[in-house]
């Protein structure tokens, strides 16, 4: 499989915008998600998307199997206990069975 990102992770972070506060909002009001839940980010580059999550207290699995974009989503999220950063792909996250 061709990384198409390789090399591009820093260009990508910052043209890449933030996610707006009524996205999350909506995430929680409209699909009953609660503060805790488990949320998976399947291809989370930089971490933009888990990073919000994590501010709301929910426990964030990053999956992300490019290097930078991956060594970007654990600066960003190295502040959250609950956000773990996973350098694997969709087929197989390595999320822990049952967490999810």
């Amino acid at each position: 499989m061709q990384n198409t990102h390789e090399g591009k992770a820093e260009r990508y972070d910052l043209g890449r915008p933030a996610y707006p506060v009524a996205f999350y909002d909506y995430m929680y009001s409209e699909f009953g998600l609660a503060r805790d839940a488990v949320i998976a980010d399947i291809g989370a580059g930089p971490g933009k998307i888990a990073q919000g999550f994590a501010e709301r207290g929910s426990r964030v699995y990053a999956v992300e199997p490019d290097d930078g974009m991956r060594r970007i989503a654990r600066e960003r999220l190295s502040g959250f206990a609950e956000c773990i950063v996973l350098g694997n792909t969709a087929e197989k996250t390595g999320i822990p069975t049952g967490r999810c």
